[in-house]
């Protein structure tokens, strides 16, 4: 409430009537007409105090501005007089600013008759008039959000804050500023008489216009020929008439400025004339909302003669601005031009803005998807609905509205979105970086808007925007567009609609910083907004007025740059243009933004309207839309980082393929040993043999995966560098591309080297091996005499460079267009941004990239090792026939390159189509750059999911295989000598890559089983067979030694060693009859004969088998440790075999790992239409994905044969190793696929990288 002396406002009216007529001042003058000037300031210290509410409602706030620009003591007047009719800015609030002759004769309540000349002389004068061609001190009105009776504070200080930023603008500086308007006065009432004085004193107080007092600044040295001239005794007047959004036009506030008006004018020579092409007329600065729009033409009917002169900043309904058009024609001059919408209003029309929307394609899909329109009720601006064209063909509106009495709701909900937890009641919260946004109102109750007196009203609110989100869900909205007049309200809505429709778009016809500030506490990522005015970061104003200065632009919302530009033309009266270009001005046109990341990120333009006659810097205002930043630093990171993979894998390309030879027969030795090293692994041919199908196969599947890699990294490198190209020539007059490149190489020239030269070379290079494998795949194809499929032979490798040719195409056609091609540059430039179409396709090709290593790793190493399995003799209890069988199939599954084999093929081609039918890409995926991207995230997602299905059908299906062969195994005799192979065998490790470091280890063991193994060849060839094998060990050892590759099929040629000598075993006598028999392969029937202690016995025999080897149980052969050496043996191929085949899944699982996780992190990197659908759908990907793999972890722990090989008990399952394993294989795509679900959980997940990305921004 309003802190008074004594109490209420009756009591001091009393008081103060009693003690005049009892003590008297001025013996019976009334006190209405008692002048109170400078000269009576010591007699007016010992009156008693009059009411302070009372005498405030008397002051007029223009007069009290130049009372202070005079240095005189403010007036405290009781009464008005009443021939004014109760106007405060009356001839009474000016009469004693004039030069008072001291006449002691004279009565003091005479009105001196030299008035006309007052103290403004000097600035004011007639000859001032003359001189400087135009009034010197010029008055207006702007329009202010009501601050005591209604909600809208927050637009209160930035309209404010605009006026204030525009005058200075124009040239003028702040002097002084009076309002009647104190929220400090202000309490909360504790009682009814509190709360009805509080009201009382808004009511009074809000019908009072307010005054701030400006000083020209005078002109810097070279803008003499400014078109604006300006001396500094200029004075400018602003008057501020309180306006709101339901009941409009304060008419008593702006009649009571108009009353300023005229006195200004008739007695200091004040003007209201700003531009040569108006006569006298009063200028205004709004108004502002839809509702005031009536007011100001009824107030310009009732006016005398005066024309009204109109600039709104925020108006856009078509009725509103109908009416503004309607009060300038009024009585101006017909031949003015009063039909263009950007005389009466800076901001576009809703309906424009719609319009534009729908063209754009951003919304409405066509005709499929209506669109959801969100009005305020209680509003002249929410109770007009738009129109469109009756030629439009889009989509339907849909027009809902809600209470405006929504204040209330987010005062009891708001903070519950924010998780907010106030430390007490009473506590103020901190206003700092680090608070969280309140949404409490400073004034609870708005006087502007009916009351509300149920405690259940803002309950039943909520209901109907829970009711509207169910709406919008049942009619398949995809866009809602949220109009409301406060900023306030429009970030809850977008709120609350973002949380209820999460794969609805959320637009705003107004762009509003708070929506990307709040990021933190508000996941709004993705919202548009539409606006004249998109508040680039770091913009700024060319301002002719101030010398050609740049004129930084720092507001929080499209309205507020609106009213500034609205009061900027009012003052200094030049046109506003966009300056594109290098300084080639055009038409403000509408903008498409959408918040990411704590910024508005631009994503559509208006195509330019011609400019008729001439324009330059020099006579108009120039407002930068995109400004000359450098390139980021996470771009030149991730840039530098794909130019070394390039660069290193296009040398390793050449120095494996074509330049292989000439390294080789080099006389150099580091050159010479560099040709054989195994970082060629992946590069260097096989010398196939042209009989061998298989080997023919994988060579060809090499050459194709290698040119599936090389097409992946031009793609990448021509995702990075071509729009940075476009974007550092953004601004420059020459479109074409010799121009464009020499600005690039210009802008990248960092002084120690040229990155742009050497990102183009690097990006021209990674094309040659994208050439050279092409044709030397085809070329191959004559070569080799497989049998092969004709179809699979030519589309797979066009495949890859179509899908290489239509990523470039998509690429040149978003560049190439002149209206959005530098947005779009712009955007793929900032990969932090959140909003770069560039990340998803980036995160893609890294999985595409790992897919390719992993199928080029399975590939070379089955060419460099495949162990194969030994040759069973018939008649040993196990079907030779179906062992060779299992095993081709397996090869073929492992070794596959392009289509599986059927049945598996068709059930992959039938679960992808399946999958895109039911998840639509092409909707999930839809982009806000148009449908060429639409395109390429649709078909980049299929591709990644027929990739990563395509390695887990295959991963199931090596496993069924392999389980089948491991359970012939486990039928076998040969069960028991698994569990006897030494731990260095064990498939444990395989998990931690133990397996693939024992390249050199595991052949020495097999060696070494090879040397005690029994003896079924004649002395001489067994030691030439073990001299031979010896010889495989030392060119293993020594290549491996010098970290060479296993070249010519050494390891291969030792493993088939090692397999034929073992089917020799299995056709020993004596070995096959304990097969033949049965059982354990040690008999213990007559295990007494030998002795009468078995135990005994068994202990004499250990020292003739190995130490490391289990002592046999029996004896019934004379050398028992033979035959279980020899299964040891047997078994030690198969189990060599068995790590092959596991090997090479735990290649594919880590794939399926890898890229599950990039693919969900590009799912949720860019504003998608619709996340939620994408999160949910991807959560069931990886759950069925990882259904699969798990159950292939639990029979691997289950299988009886590898429980043998790991020490573990058959048919039991380790959980910690498990869980370790699912870990490791599911856990980060399960945490991104959550966070996409819920984004408060990916907040705290991932919260520890924001900071590094805001610092490379």
């Amino acid at each position: 409430m309003y802190r008074q002396v004594g109490g209420s406002a009756i009591f001091f009216v009393l008081l103060s009537a009693l003690i005049s007529n009892v003590g008297g001042v001025g013996h019976g003058v009334e006190k209405s007409k008692l002048p109170v000037g400078s000269e009576q300031s010591a007699s007016s210290t010992s009156a008693i105090p009059v009411d302070a509410l009372e005498a405030d409602t008397h002051r007029c706030s223009a007069a009290e501005v130049l009372r202070r620009h005079l240095g005189r003591a403010e007036k405290m007047v009781t009464v008005a007089p009443e021939k004014d009719n109760g106007i405060v800015c009356s001839d009474f609030a000016f009469q004693d600013l004039g030069a008072v002759k001291a006449d002691a004769n004279e009565h003091q309540n005479a009105i001196p008759q030299n008035l006309k000349t007052t103290g403004l002389d000097l600035t004011c004068s007639p000859n001032a008039d003359k001189e400087n061609k135009g009034h010197r001190c010029r008055v207006l009105i702007a329009t202010l959000p009501d601050p005591l009776q209604s909600a809208n504070l927050l637009e209160f200080d930035r309209d404010l804050e605009a006026l204030q930023e525009a005058v200075s603008t124009a040239g003028y500086d702040f002097e002084s500023m009076y309002t009647p308007w104190n929220l400090a006065d202000l309490e909360e009432p504790k009682d009814p008489k509190g709360s009805r004085e509080a009201m009382h004193y808004r009511r009074l107080f809000g019908d009072e216009p307010g005054a701030m007092l400006f000083h020209g600044r005078p002109a810097p040295d070279g803008a003499q020929n400014s078109p604006v001239p300006r001396m500094g005794s200029e004075l400018l007047m602003l008057l501020l008439v309180p306006e709101s959004p339901t009941y409009g036009l304060n008419m008593h506030a702006a009649v009571e400025a108009l009353s300023a008006i005229d006195q200004l004018k008739s007695s200091f020579n004040f003007s209201t004339d700003f531009s040569p092409s108006t006569k006298d007329g009063i200028f205004w600065i709004g108004p502002n909302y839809s509702a005031s729009a009536a007011g100001l033409y009824h107030l310009a009917k009732v006016k005398d003669a005066q024309p009204f002169y109109a600039i709104s900043g925020s108006i856009t309904s078509e009725r509103a601005i109908s009416l503004l058009k309607a009060v300038r024609t009024l009585k101006a001059d017909k031949s003015s031009s009063t039909n263009s919408t950007e005389d009466v209003t800076t901001a576009p029309s809703d309906r424009a803005s719609l319009e534009y929307l729908l063209e754009s394609g951003l919304i409405g899909e066509g005709k499929r998807a209506p669109v959801a329109v969100l009005q305020e009720n209680e509003s002249a601006y929410g109770s007009e609905d738009i129109h469109l064209k009756p030629s439009h063909e889009g989509p339907e509106i849909r027009t809902f509205r809600y209470p405006r009495g929504i204040s209330h709701v987010r005062g009891l909900f708001g903070k519950q979105l924010t998780n907010f937890k106030p430390q007490n009641a009473e506590a103020p919260t901190a206003q700092d970086s680090k608070s969280l946004f309140d949404f409490t109102d400073a004034l609870q109750q708005p006087l502007d808007s009916p009351p509300e007196f149920a405690a259940q009203s803002p309950y039943s609110n909520e209901g109907v925007l829970a009711a509207i989100a169910t709406s919008v869900e049942h009619i398949g909205a995809k866009a809602i567009v949220i109009l409301a007049t406060d900023p306030l309200d429009q970030l809850f809505l977008a709120r609350y609609f973002h949380q209820k429709v999460p794969n609805a778009r959320v637009v705003l016809l107004s762009a509003e910083r708070l929506l990307p500030e709040l990021r933190g506490q508000y996941d709004l990522d993705g919202t548009l907004s539409v606006s004249r005015f998109p508040l680039f970061d770091d913009a700024f104003l060319y301002a002719p007025t101030v010398g050609q200065s740049r004129h930084s632009l720092s507001f929080m919302n499209s309205t507020q740059e609106g009213i500034f530009l609205a009061a900027l033309q009012q003052i200094a009266p030049l046109q506003v243009f966009e300056d594109e270009k290098s300084h080639a001005l055009e038409k403000l046109s509408l903008w498409i933004g959408v918040s990411s990341h704590g910024s508005y990120w631009p994503v559509h333009r208006a195509p330019p309207a011609a400019l008729p006659g001439e324009h330059s810097l020099r006579n108009s205002y120039a407002i930068t839309n995109i400004p000359e930043d450098p390139l980021p630093k996470l771009w030149l990171i991730a840039t530098s980082i794909a130019l070394v993979c390039a660069a290193v894998h296009v040398f390793l390309f050449l120095v494996g393929g074509p330049f292989h030879a000439r390294w080789r027969a080099s006389d150099r030795g580091w050159i010479k040993g560099f040709s054989r090293h195994r970082v060629l692994t992946f590069y260097l041919a096989d010398n196939v043999d042209a009989s061998d199908p298989s080997q023919w196969r994988r060579e060809l599947g090499r050459q194709y995966w290698l040119l599936s890699a090389s097409t992946q990294i031009v793609l990448v490198l021509a995702w990075l560098v071509l729009p940075a190209i476009v974007f550092v020539s953004s601004h420059d007059k020459d479109p074409s591309i010799p121009h464009k490149l020499e600005t690039f190489l210009r802008a990248t020239d960092f002084g120690v080297s040229p990155f742009g030269i050497v990102a183009l070379v690097i990006l021209l290079a990674a094309c040659v091996p994208c050439l050279w494998l092409t044709f030397s795949f085809y070329l191959r194809r004559f070569g080799g005499t497989f049998d092969m499929p004709f179809w699979r032979f030519v589309w797979l490798p066009l495949l890859s460079l179509l899908w290489l040719v239509f990523n470039l195409v998509v690429l040149f056609h978003e560049l190439a267009d002149g209206t959005v091609g530098s947005l779009f540059a712009l955007r793929c430039v900032h990969l932090a941004s959140g909003a770069s179409p560039l990340l998803p396709l980036l995160l893609a090709s890294a999985g595409l990239l790992t897919a390719a290593a992993v199928n080029l790793n399975a590939l070379t190493l089955a060419r460099d090792r495949d162990p194969q399995v030994p040759l069973l003799p018939p008649g040993l209890g196990v079907d030779a026939g179906t062992m060779d069988l299992c095993r081709k199939r397996l090869t073929d599954r492992i070794e596959c390159w392009g289509f599986l084999p059927p049945p598996e093929g068709l059930v992959l081609l039938l679960g992808v189509l399946l999958a895109c039918a039911v998840l639509h890409p092409f909707l999930l995926f839809s982009s806000i750059d148009g449908q060429w991207m639409t395109m390429l995230y649709g078909y980049t997602f299929i591709t990644a999911l027929w990739t990563i299905a395509w390695l887990w059908v295959r991963f199931i299906a090596i496993w069924k295989l392999l389980r089948f062969l491991l359970e012939l195994l486990e039928g076998s005799p040969m069960r028991f000598a698994f569990s006897r192979l030494p731990k260095v065998f064990s498939l444990a490790p395989i998990w931690s890559y133990a397996g693939l470091r024992r390249t050199l280890i595991l052949p020495m063991r097999w060696f070494e089983y090879r040397k005690v193994a029994p003896r079924v060849v004649t002395p001489e060839r067994a030691v030439d067979q073990i001299a031979g094998e010896a010889k495989f060990i030392d060119r293993i050892v020594s290549g491996l030694g010098s970290d060479e590759m296993l070249l010519d099929r050494v390891y291969v040629e030792f493993s088939e060693d090692q397999n034929r000598y073992a089917t020799l075993l299995l056709r020993h006598p004596v070995l096959k009859a304990t097969w033949q028999r049965g059982g354990p392969d040690i008999d213990t029937d007559r295990a007494s004969e030998g002795s009468s202690d078995p135990g005994k016995a068994t202990k004499q025999l250990s020292s003739v088998c190995r130490d490391d080897l289990p002592v046999p149980c029996g004896t019934s052969f004379p050398s028992p440790c033979e035959v279980a050496v020899a299964n040891e043996y047997i078994a030690m191929r198969f189990g060599a075999y068995v790590r092959y085949v596991t090997l090479q899944l735990k290649n594919l699982m880590t794939f399926m790992s890898m890229g599950l996780f990039l693919l969900l992190v590009a799912a949720v990197s860019y504003p998608f239409q619709e996340p939620q659908n994408i999160a949910w759908s991807l959560i069931v990907i990886v759950a069925i994905l990882l259904f699969g793999i798990g159950t292939v972890l639990l029979q691997m722990d289950r299988d009886s044969i590898l429980s043998r090989m790991s020490e573990t008990p058959p048919g039991e399952v380790k959980r910690g190793a498990f869980l370790l394993h699912m870990l490791s294989v599911g856990g980060l795509p399960v945490l991104t696929a959550l966070s996409a679900v819920f984004p408060s959980m990916g907040n705290v997940l991932f919260s520890w990288i924001q900071p590094m990305l805001t610092a490379l921004h």
